[in-house]
This record gives C-alpha cells, sequence and structure tokens, in this order.
C-alpha cells in the first residue's frame, strides 16, 4: 500500500510541474494578445527624425506624421489607364510603403 500511494503522489506531482510549466508559457501568451483589448492608450513621442529623413520646404515636421487612413488625390491630367500600378514612396524617409496594381 505504501509504495502505492507513494506513485500516487508521485504522479500528482509530475501533473502539477508539467501543468506550470505548459501553464505559465500559455498564460503569459494569453495575456500578451489579449492586454492590448484591456488597455488603450495613447502614446505621445516626438516624431522619430532619422539621419537620412528630410521634412520637405512645404510641410512641417507635424504634418509628415501617418495618423489615421490615407486618401491621396490623383493629379489631374493623369489618365491612370496609361499606368498599371501605383507606387506609394515616403519623402522623407526615402522609403517605398506599397505598390499597388491599377486595372
Amino acid at each position: 500500500m505504501l509504495g502505492t500511494e507513494k506513485n500516487d503522489e508521485m504522479t500528482k506531482r509530475k501533473l502539477i510541474i508539467g501543468a506550470v510549466i505548459v501553464g505559465a508559457p500559455v498564460l503569459a501568451l494569453g495575456w500578451w494578445l489579449g492586454s492590448p483589448l484591456l488597455f488603450d492608450t495613447k502614446v505621445s513621442e516626438e516624431f522619430p527624425m532619422s539621419a537620412g529623413a528630410v521634412v520637405p520646404d512645404d510641410m512641417t515636421q507635424e504634418d509628415v506624421g501617418n495618423i489615421g487612413d490615407q486618401n491621396l488625390d490623383i493629379p489631374s491630367g493623369i489618365d491612370i489607364a496609361d499606368y498599371r500600378s501605383l507606387v506609394i514612396y515616403c519623402q522623407p524617409f526615402h522609403v517605398i510603403f506599397s505598390v499597388a496594381a491599377l486595372g
């Protein structure tokens, strides 16, 4: 009887250790994934100017940030039927953000 009780206690101990080993990362991952749903904070930071960033003359540093959806007008006189794609390019950072097929 003592041997059986000892085996039962060892089995319980192994199950608890296994649950902690598996449960801790699962809880951490759940918190990491779920916490943005619980906390909505707005960060007030300065615009990060990189070494190669140049703010165009007709803009201020505040105008350069990306806030919300972007809708851009196509200049008059441009017939999009003459083009196969559109490139969204950031002048201050000299970076292509996106390419979209037209048509």
